[in-house]
């Protein structure tokens, strides 16, 4: 039996909690947008982790040379500049996260 015009249920519309958008967000940029299913936004804040891996992968640096080279003075301020900026880059994420969560 079919139901009556305009009566059809409705999915009901999935709900997504803002905290947990916000803490996915934290782990890895992107991941938080994609629970909230904003597919172009979880890969826009994504994209940075993605290309610093392909360079990463495909350069064909020697990783005992990376960790020999990140011990001197120099290179340890600019990881420490690297992390600073990672850690506003991941707080970014996360608020716009709980912001398209609703929060």
């Amino acid at each position: 039996m079919e139901p009556a015009p305009g009566t059809e249920l409705a999915a009901p519309e999935r709900t997504v909690n803002p905290w947990i958008a916000a803490g996915l967000s934290v782990v890895i940029p992107g991941l938080g947008h994609l629970y909230c299913r904003r597919n172009v936004r979880a890969g826009l804040w994504a994209a940075p982790l993605a290309i610093v891996l392909v360079v990463y992968l495909i350069s064909g640096v020697d990783k005992t040379d990376v960790a020999g080279a990140s011990l001197s003075e120099p290179a340890l301020w600019t990881l420490f500049g690297f992390n600073i900026l990672t850690a506003v880059w991941r707080l970014a994420s996360a608020t716009d996260a709980f912001a398209v969560a609703g929060g």
